[in-house]
């Protein structure tokens, strides 16, 4: 559109007309109910799961949408692999997690202090040097400085230093946070409807505030609260 004013411009000759063609969309249509029997082979799989272990990920899955847990879960459709042209989020926190972790693992076991969180915090070469190995699986540091991809790598940097700041924050403000463990498996078991079923995934962080041993979530995107209502319980184990 620009060229074609400044050709107007620069040429007299050159008469410039625009038109605006519009289409009705099509009418809508209700989409048909997809209904999945719960079959003995079905069941068996559901079994099978929850004695291998339930992750936090497929109880959100099932929350969220039944169906696409069926479809994950049971029926084992994965989605197909597509490389990545632009970061995911599920990349993005994969990368943050990994910067987190090694900065972090030298004081597992010990209190953290303001002097040694201001320290890390004020490495911004090493944190950039842990960023761009963290996304080095999806992404080479080409592809990490052009773009989106460059956009996404700055905010991936600003969380990690709002993050710290929130830290070195914490422990001024007399917060004793002292490191347990650090991408810990956890798992644990129990009956539902007669049914034993395993929990299981990974803490991303153990730590002691104060006297209370807390598991820290990180989440580089939207945090949501959900439980398993009682009724989800009796449409996911009987």
């Amino acid at each position: 559109m620009q060229l074609g004013y400044e050709l107007v411009k620069e040429t007299s000759s050159i008469k410039l007309k625009e038109s605006v063609y519009s289409v009705s969309p099509p009418a809508a249509t209700a989409a048909a109910a997809i209904s999945v029997p719960k079959t003995e082979a079905v069941l068996q799989t559901i079994k099978s799961n929850m004695a291998y272990g339930l992750s936090p990920s497929g109880l959100s899955t099932f929350i969220n949408c039944p169906l696409q847990y069926y479809f994950r879960y049971i029926a084992h459709i994965q989605e197909a692999d597509d490389v990545e042209e632009s970061m995911e989020s599920n990349t993005i926190g994969t990368a943050i997690h990994h910067v987190l972790e090694v900065l972090y693992k030298p004081k597992v076991g010990a209190v953290l202090t303001v002097d040694w969180l201001e320290q890390i915090s004020g490495n911004s070469a090493e944190i950039e040097r842990l960023l761009k190995e963290g996304f080095r699986e999806k992404f080479d540091e080409d592809a990490l400085m052009q773009g989106k991809n460059h956009l996404q790598y700055r905010l991936s940097l600003k969380m990690i230093d709002a993050f710290l700041k929130n830290e070195i924050a914490r422990v001024k403000q007399g917060e004793s946070i002292r490191i347990e463990a650090l991408e810990t498996p956890l798992e644990t078991v129990f009956n539902v409807h007669d049914s034993t079923v395993k929990i299981k995934g990974f803490a991303d962080r153990i730590e002691f505030q104060g006297k209370a041993l807390t598991i820290v979530d990180f989440k580089s995107g939207k945090a949501k609260n959900v439980s398993l209502k009682g009724d989800e319980q009796e449409v996911m184990f009987k």
